[in-house]
């Protein structure tokens, strides 16, 4: 491992942070070494199915729920959604690697952003006083391309056409709320990759996006905002025609230059290892069992 290869990541960081860095970034490498397939037309997708058992729905139609019952139900719903946006993902005709329910430590996410406030809740801009193995946060996905690092949260959202106006219009009001509820999300993710990258942030384009798998275009009036922030939403359609919009949305939004350069593409290969290497709720020096978790996903 080159020394070029590490200076991004290691800029005034204690001699035990750079080799815990050095370490997340073997381990990586050693993940996506054994367990990626060769570059190919088609998205590298960790892990390469969805946990089904996430989302399988257990209870019976019509059945008495109690409150536990339903709040289990409505996540088996939430990640049936992110299913939705997975399978689309996955038939992107472009090779990048896409990562799914990307987990991250409080001692992960220290180490790249260092100190920092507490974005959402009761806490928010209190100083974030988790310890180092505690869950940090998570992003629904993460897909890493040769010049870009694209950021997507999914929202289980619908507008019912059959549902009185009242309700419906209830319905219409709560779309602005989801999109401002997932920013904290969003916003988390991309300091992870910001300080991942670290002074060579300005060569990898990172965009964001928030999926409504199960809302129409139709209602995108309904959201209050700009053009501009409006075009971050991928709606149900969207994802019916995923490489139309993908190649309108992210590949269109060229950086500077034009043509990807040797050093960002050795970034974002970086990045892809420690990515592969934090993606479990455990110390980041075990990620190497994340892959044997792909590999049994797989069989």
């Amino acid at each position: 491992m080159s020394s070029h290869e590490l200076s991004s990541f290691q800029r005034n960081r204690k001699p035990y942070e750079e080799r815990k860095i050095e370490q997340l970034l073997k381990n990586g490498k050693e993940i996506c070494s054994n367990f990626c397939p060769p570059p190919n037309i088609y998205p590298t997708m960790i892990p390469p199915a969805p946990n089904l058992t996430d989302y399988i729905d257990e209870y019976e139609e019509g059945a008495e729920l109690s409150s536990s019952n339903k709040s289990d139900q409505q996540r088996k719903k939430d990640y049936e959604a992110e299913v939705r946006v997975y399978r689309a993902l996955e038939r992107l005709e472009s090779d990048i690697m896409v990562f799914h329910s990307l987990k991250y430590t409080h001692g992960d996410y220290t180490l790249f952003v260092g100190d920092h406030q507490v974005l959402t809740g009761k806490r928010k801009g209190n100083k974030c006083a988790l310890k180092d193995k505690d869950p940090e946060g998570e992003c629904d996905f993460m897909a890493v391309g040769l010049d870009y690092v694209a950021v997507i949260e999914v929202k289980n959202v619908a507008v019912e056409d059959s549902v009185a106006e009242d309700e419906k219009k209830r319905q219409c009001e709560a779309l602005a709320g989801t999109f401002k509820k997932s920013d904290g999300q969003r916003v988390r993710a991309i300091n992870l990759v910001k300080g991942i990258l670290g002074e060579k942030c300005n060569s990898v384009r990172i965009l964001q996006f928030s999926a409504y798998p199960n809302l129409s275009a139709v209602y995108g009036t309904e959201f209050p905002m700009d053009e501009d922030l409006l075009s971050t939403v991928i709606f149900k359609e969207d994802l019916r025609r995923i490489n139309e919009f993908w190649k309108t949305r992210v590949l269109s939004e060229q950086s500077s230059a034009q043509n990807p350069t040797t050093e960002s593409s050795s970034l974002v290969s970086s990045v892809s290892s420690l990515l592969s290497s934090v993606q479990p709720y455990v110390p980041s020096e075990q990620g190497i069992l994340f892959g044997l978790q792909t590999v049994s996903l797989a069989l």
